[in-house]
């Protein structure tokens, strides 16, 4: 259902925890303000599994364990990697309301599938769609996307899904030290390092 609803809506949600991310934080490019973040992954009887980006303060409260029914309102629908949701300055977030009516069925579920100990996946949610449009995403070859012209029309852009493998890593130069303040490239010099 939520590969249904148009990005940028704001949805209410019921889910199991299944996974805890770790804080992390983003530097935002415009403001060069520091943002703290932390993912964590919903599952429901559905078999599909969301990404929650939990943002600010809403991160460093994010002490959810794996497990916990969390019933969040107001949560805001993007399209990273399939379908994902992200907290805003309005989500509410409530843990374990057991008041709900698909509190129990819920956890009934969660509950016998941990017992049965059998291994599961679960789907993303929205997995296959073509970023942004809630089509599925025509699979092409790298070379079919060249010979076709693909993406090279800034006003219509192109979607599709590209599988590969890593089969090459260059050992040499992999990486290099940056300056921390504008990202070039650091060079050492009498035990100190200053950029270009």
């Amino acid at each position: 259902k939520l590969e249904e609803v148009p990005v940028n809506s704001n949805v209410d949600v019921l889910g199991v925890v299944r996974e805890v991310g770790q804080p992390g934080s983003i530097t935002t490019r415009a403001k060069h303000e520091q943002l703290n973040r932390r993912n964590i992954s919903l599952v429901d009887q559905s078999q599909k599994q969301v990404e929650v980006t939990f943002w600010r303060d809403m991160a460093d409260r994010a002490t959810y364990q794996v497990g916990d029914i969390l019933a969040l309102k107001g949560l805001r629908v993007g399209d990273f990697q399939g379908r994902s949701l992200s907290t805003g300055g309005s989500t509410f977030i409530e843990v374990n309301p057991e008041y709900l009516k698909e509190y129990r069925p819920l956890r009934e579920w969660y509950d016998q599938l941990m017992q049965s100990g059998e291994p599961t996946s679960f789907e993303r949610v929205g997995a296959g769609l073509a970023s942004g449009t809630g089509r599925p995403a025509e699979r092409k070859t790298i070379q079919e996307a060249k010979d076709q012209s693909l993406g090279q029309d800034p006003k219509n852009p192109d979607y599709f899904l590209v599988q590969g493998a890593l089969t090459f890593i260059k050992r040499e130069n992999i990486c290099y030290s940056a300056c921390s303040s504008c990202n070039k490239k650091a060079f050492e010099s009498n035990g100190s390092y200053s950029c270009e």
